[in-house]
This record gives C-alpha cells, sequence and structure tokens, in this order.
C-alpha cells in the first residue's frame, strides 16, 4: 500500500520509503513538530497477524525504549497503523559497515576506531541486561561524520530469555556470525555478541569471512568445530597483534574470549594506538581486486626486510612429495535435511565428524578441511609408506562407520543419506609441504581439482561409493579389490585419469 504523504500520529508525514526489508518497510518521514527528519519502520501486514514476528517487534520497541547512547539509533515513538505496528526511529545519513569499509580504501586505525566505538555501545546495552544477538556489518551505520549507529534490536533479549533456536529447526541471527554456543544450542550470555564483533573484524579486515559453506548447516557446524584461520593469511599487512586478538575474541569457549565489550573496547584501543604511533599506521586494508598492491609502505618493507634475515636458503627441501588427497560429501545433504529439524541435524553432524575424523587419523590422515557434510583429508609418503593404502583403507573404514551410523538407534531421518569419496594420488613438490599455508596451496591447484572430479563422479554411482585414481589403485592392491569405472579427461592433463570403483 502507498503510503506517501500520510501523516502518522498527527505529527509524523511519510515522504520516502528508503528500505525494505524481512521484516517490514522503512520510510523516511519529517517531523512536523521538530521539522526534523525520522525513519519510520513498518511491519508487514502478513507478519503481524504472526505471533514469532510480532514478538520481534514488540522486543525492538521495548529494547529501543531502554537504550539511550550516542552509538545506537534512537526508538522516538511507536503506535499502530491500519492493525501493523509502527515504530518512529531516529534518521541516520550514511552507510552500513560494510558499504562503508569497502567503499574506499580504509586505514587500519580507523576501522579499528568504528569497532571501538561499536563495543562501547554494546557495552551499554549489555549493562541493562540487553543482548543484540544479530550484530554484523548491515546492522550497523557509519554517519557521513564518521560516528557509528547500531541498530536493529529486535533479536535483542534479556540475558535470561536467551536462545539460539526458539523452535525445531528455527535458527535467529546470521549464521555466518554465529557464537558456537549460539550454533550449539546452548543458552548464551553477552559473551556471543562478542564473538560476532571478532567475526565483522576479521571480514572487515581482510574482506574474507572465517567461515563460509554451501549450506548455513555448513557454516553452523564450522562455528563449532573448526579453529578460525589466522587473518594474516589473507593479508600480511594486518599488523600481528590484531591477528592475536582475534584468534583470542573467536575462541570456541566463551570464557576464554574477552569476558565484556568495555574489556574489547579498551584492547582495540590499545592496538590502535600503537598502530598510529608506528609506521603501520600507514598499513590499508586490501581487498582482492583492488588495483593497487602495495599494502605497506615501500621504506617499511625496505627496512623488514633488512632486519629480519632470510630464511629461505637451504630450509625447504627438494624433489618431490607423493601424497593422496581424500575427499568425502554427504550427497544432496541440504535437500535431504531440509524437514528435518536444525539441532536434529547439527547432532547428526557432530557424531559423524568424529567417527569420520577417528578412522582418517587412526590410518595416518590428516584433516585440512571440514565442513558440517564434506571433508577433505590428505596423505603424505614422508609420513607413511603406505600412504595411498592408508588412505583407501580409511575410506574403507568411513564407508562403514556411515553404514553403521545410518542403520543405528535415531538415525532413520538420515537413512536416504549417501556418502561418496573420491582419492587422487599424484606428486607435489617437496618444498609445499613443508609449507605454513600448505592446505591452501594445495586447495587451489589442479591435484585438489582432480580430486574433487573424482568425488563428484561417485554420486552418478548413486549410493555410498568409493572412486580411486589408478595410481591409488595400484598401491593399494594387494588389500583392496575394485574394477575400472570409466576413463576421466581433466582440464589441464593430457591424458585421460583411469578411475576404480572399490569394492569395499
Amino acid at each position: 500500500m502507498d503510503m506517501i504523504g500520510d501523516i502518522l500520529l498527527d505529527r509524523y508525514r511519510i515522504d520516502l520509503m528508503i528500505g525494505e526489508g524481512g521484516m517490514g518497510k522503512v520510510f523516511r518521514a519529517k517531523d512536523m513538530y521538530t521539522g526534523k527528519d525520522v525513519a519510520v519502520k513498518i511491519l508487514k501486514e502478513e507478519l503481524s497477524l504472526k505471533s514469532t514476528y510480532l514478538r520481534r517487534f514488540k522486543r525492538e520497541i521495548r529494547s529501543g525504549g531502554m537504550l539511550d547512547h550516542e552509538s545506537i539509533v534512537k526508538l522516538l515513538d511507536n503506535d499502530k497503523i491500519n492493525g501493523k505496528p509502527f515504530l518512529v526511529m531516529e534518521y541516520v545519513e550514511g552507510q552500513n559497515l560494510r558499504h562503508w569499509s569497502r567503499n574506499k580504501r580504509r586505514a587500519i586505525p580507523l576501522l579499528l576506531e568504528k569497532f571501538e566505538m561499536i563495543c562501547d555501545a554494546i557495552d551499554h546495552a549489555h549493562k541493562l541486561g540487553i543482548i543484540h544477538r544479530d550484530m554484523k556489518p548491515e546492522n550497523v551505520l557509519v554517519t557521513y561524520n564518521g560516528k557509528v549507529k547500531i541498530m536493529d534490536f529486535g533479536l535483542a533479549r534479556k540475558v535470561q530469555e536467551t536462545s539460539m533456536i526458539t523452535s525445531p529447526g528455527t535458527f535467529i541471527g546470521t549464521v555466518v556470525y554465529t557464537s558456537p554456543e549460539q550454533a550449539s544450542g546452548k543458552e548464551v550470555d553477552h559473551r556471543c555478541d562478542l564473538y560476532a564483533i571478532g567475526v565483522m573484524m576479521f571480514e572487515m579486515l581482510s574482506g574474507k569471512l572465517p567461515f563460509k559453506g554451501d549450506d548455513p548447516i555448513s557454516v553452523l557446524f564450522q562455528h563449532i568445530h573448526n579453529d578460525p584461520p589466522f587473518i594474516r593469511e589473507f593479508g600480511k599487512h594486518i599488523p600481528e597483534s590484531i591477528e592475536v586478538f582475534l584468534q583470542k575474541v573467536m575462541a570456541k569457549e566463551p570464557p576464554e574470549r574477552p569476558q565484556t565489550a568495555k574489556e574489547m573496547a579498551q584492547i582495540i584501543k590499545a592496538i590502535r594506538l600503537a598502530l598510529v604511533g608506528s609506521s603501520a599506521s600507514h598499513g590499508k586494508v586490501v581487498y582482492p581486486g583492488t588495483r593497487r598492491k602495495t599494502a605497506i609502505p615501500q621504506q617499511v618493507k625496505r627496512e623488514k626486510k633488512e632486519s629480519e634475515p632470510s630464511t629461505k636458503a637451504s630450509v625447504k627441501p627438494v624433489g618431490s612429495v607423493e601424497v593422496s588427497f581424500l575427499l568425502l560429501e554427504l550427497s544432496d545433504f541440504t535437500t535431504l535435511t531440509k524437514s528435518i529439524d536444525a539441532r536434529t541435524v547439527l547432532e547428526f553432524l557432530d557424531n559423524f565428524s568424529r567417527r569420520i575424523d577417528y578412522d582418517i587419523t587412526r590410518h595416518g590422515g590428516k584433516v585440512i578441511q571440514s565442513s558440517g557434510p564434506s571433508a577433505f583429508y590428505i596423505f603424505r609418503s614422508t609420513d607413511s609408506k603406505e600412504y595411498a593404502m592408508d588412505a583407501a583403507l580409511a575410506a574403507i573404514e568411513c564407508q562403514r562407520s556411515m553404514k553403521e551410523m545410518k542403520e543405528g538407534k535415531g538415525a532413520i531421518p538420515f537413512r536416504r543419506i549417501s556418502m561418496n569419496v573420491g582419492i587422487q594420488t599424484e606428486k607435489i613438490p617437496a618444498e609445499f609441504s613443508v609449507e605454513e599455508g600448505f592446505s591452501k596451496i594445495i586447495i587451489r591447484g589442479s591435484l585438489y581439482h582432480t580430486a574433487r572430479l573424482i568425488q563428484k563422479r561417485s554420486k552418478s554411482l548413486r549410493g555410498d561409493s568409493i572412486l580411486v585414481c589408478e595410481n591409488t589403485f595400484k598401491r593399494a592392491q594387494e588389500k583392496i579389490e575394485g574394477s575400472i569405472y570409466k576413463k576421466m579427461y581433466v582440464r589441464g592433463k593430457r591424458d585421460p585419469v583411469i578411475v576404480y570403483n572399490v569394492d569395499w
């Protein structure tokens, strides 16, 4: 319904629609008493009849009425129009944090200053017993004069009321910023907001999310089980002090994080002041695709080069190392679990991950990447002479474990899920095996690409299967049986890859 020109409460004249979200529309309006612009948020008509959304909207009104901080959008008024609740808020001109940070090459100290303001505002809410629970860049506005304004306290609750899962299969908040305790459905406290701010800071500084996946369940699983990557893997220009701080903020257990937003603000301020007082203050946030490659002035680079002794000479081994890449995936997992509540799915993935990791590691394999329904492991000739055989036997063990899990008590919803495995064995330069970023080098390479293609081909067999390349099969045929499945042509390879179907 077009509301332009309507007057609410005989005071607010609606002038322009400025946004629309999942819960409602936001308009710019004129307060005819004061002459100032305000923002009016109106709940969608279809949602105003649903108790869940109505409660959330009312919580935003209640929380907004309690909060009074310069870095939190102020709630000015609220009422109903044609049965639809609306609230009147302070009008803020600016950009959300994501757009602001990517619009220009922002200096790191400037970004840290914004996070100081964010932590200060969230500390104000926490002192009143209010947890935001949906901290993300879109809920933080940066005004044109450089101030920060946090909005959307619709998910905010008093500490005693908090829980991540509100009903079977229903999550609140945005999964990429979700704390491990939220993802697990445990009771949460104010430290879940601190974790989310840490994820936001990681993303704004590096241009990358610490955890991402093909579906929300995969992302939640990683928040629960995977350690966050080191941010300097995405940008050497980022100071080590920030890396250490983010590892602490994104700790799995809340007691291991900073305990208050005020403490976080103090640490961030100390890091910022240290950078401002050093040449590192010139470092910029560099996102992939930017034309200018230099993140730190040449003078700083020269100083670093002269002061740090080179460790490259005679450290890296020469020659090659043979590696077996084992990739596995639960086929059509997202589709087949769509009707199952999220907590049950996460419990199954927890059990699945523990069983499979145990099967892999006891055969000498190493976990490279794990994201819920899919995982990537390696077996190296430097660790075992029978690395390829170990990989094949581990794959068979994993399939047997999967069969037991599907036939076990309480596994009825998951019996249609199948696991497909692909193994590729080839040589890699020996120097890669000692690189700090070994897994990332491999994942970008053609060997991983080939292993992934083999694993994907296994889906066409329908049901649980193990496909291996010829190199793997030859090295493991003393203990495994199978037959040629097909020849597969891979981009960048002159000869076809012969793939065998292992009879397990």
